[in-house]
């Protein structure tokens, strides 16, 4: 039997906490919908701006649709502004924010992802640190 890393719990705690943000997302925007979805006459600028409105809703809701992708798809730890302090950036199939908008996850194609996918031991992107995840089961 091997031992585990000791922060796997961390972890695993965290990718919980981003499935939970993930899930207030999904609701917050299925809110909105239904808001906008109240009375359906008005002027044709009302109408259509209604429409707009709801095909950015639904955009997002399926944007905010995995599947079974996971969310959480890795991290990295850089270098802050002291050699001593370290920064870390969950990367994941797209940007979920807590509710205080802070973010939890950011999108795989954000600039501050590169180093995950471009550094290397010889260029190390100002990274400390790169983990890999596998993520099952939500």
């Amino acid at each position: 039997m091997s031992a585990q890393h000791p922060d796997i719990a961390t972890e695993q705690a965290f990718i919980d906490h981003a499935y939970e943000c993930l899930e207030l997302s999904k609701t917050d925007a299925w809110k909105l919908r239904d808001l906008s979805e109240a009375g359906r006459g008005g002027t044709f600028q009302a109408r259509y701006e209604r429409d707009v409105f709801d095909e950015a809703l639904v955009n997002r809701l399926t944007a905010l649709d995995l599947g079974d992708a996971a969310l959480v798809f890795g991290r990295i730890d850089r270098f802050a502004e002291s050699p001593d302090a370290l920064e870390s950036f969950h990367i994941g199939r797209l940007a979920v924010s807590d509710q205080n908008r802070e973010p939890v996850v950011v999108d795989w194609r954000a600039p501050v992802a590169e180093p995950f996918y471009r550094a290397t031991g010889r260029e190390t992107m100002g990274l400390a640190r790169r983990r890999h995840f596998s993520v099952q089961g939500h």
